[in-house]
């Protein structure tokens, strides 16, 4: 979501205090307690009887947030400026969504999205119906695009996908790194999470394509080499692929916390 303004005008006493730096938190006696990222403010409009820790102030001042102060007609009476609001990064954003507890509703539904337009699209293009079926979850989809290979070179293809699909994982990893300064971002930052799997285990599932699409599969002593010069061959398809799904992953980002 875009970045709002909030307004603090309420009837009741409101205590405003700071949430681990990375968000307002808004308490009042008669209503339940809120927890509002910084990252998701614009601004805030505040009535001068609400009580505001100087703690919460200072993270406003921090982020660049600048808040007014109002009487109960909704005069100006004063304001607080920090620092000038900079240009939201990619980090600052991963950073911002990860300590925020709504990370966990939001990003394994964007996940399961992701997983599953990348195999539909790898069925279709290795000349097999995507239904809800085959896309039930990774095996299964891998199961059925493994017995098309099978049915078009005659000979089983696992070790030629997976070895694929290492270079893939290696690449998406890398063009992570190149995206994401701050490398702690990217796994383990919560317990559990690693970004570098997940979003190359999307990316993998393309290794099926060029393994179908291939003229003919390796004999075992030279699949590494056999592996490598077709990824190669075919790095102005796989660069695309992994920065769209990086961008997918960056406008998910700025959707729910920017």
């Amino acid at each position: 979501m875009s970045a709002r303004p909030l307004y603090l005008n309420p009837s009741e006493a409101v205590v405003v205090s700071c949430d681990a730096g990375v968000a307002l938190r808004v308490r009042g006696a008669d209503s339940p307690s809120r927890r509002i990222p910084l990252a998701q403010l614009s601004r805030v409009v505040t009535n001068h009887h609400t009580r505001w820790d100087s703690q919460a102030l200072l993270a406003c001042m921090t982020h660049g947030i600048p808040v007014s102060f109002v009487d109960r007609h909704g005069k100006p009476i004063g304001w607080c400026f920090g620092q000038r609001r900079r240009e939201t990064t990619l980090d600052h954003l991963l950073r911002a969504a990860l300590d925020c507890p709504e990370w966990d509703r939001y990003y394994p539904s964007w996940l399961d999205n992701q997983r599953r337009a990348a195999a539909a699209q790898a069925l279709i293009l290795c000349g097999e119906r995507a239904s809800g079926e085959h896309l039930r979850s990774a095996r299964c989809t891998r199961d059925v695009l493994c017995n098309a290979h099978t049915r078009k070179h005659g000979l089983a293809a696992g070790d030629t996908v997976t070895a694929l699909a290492h270079l893939a994982a290696q690449e998406s990893a890398a063009a992570l790194s190149h995206a994401v300064a701050q490398s702690e971002l990217l796994a383990w930052h919560r317990p559990g999470l690693n970004l570098i799997d997940d979003i190359g285990g999307i990316v993998c599932v393309y290794a099926h394509v060029a393994v179908h699409h291939a003229r003919r599969l390796p004999a075992p002593e030279m699949l590494e080499k056999w592996a490598i010069k077709l990824y190669q061959a075919d790095a102005e398809l796989w660069a695309p692929r992994i920065g769209a799904i990086i961008g997918s992953f960056e406008r998910f980002l700025r959707e729910h916390w920017l």
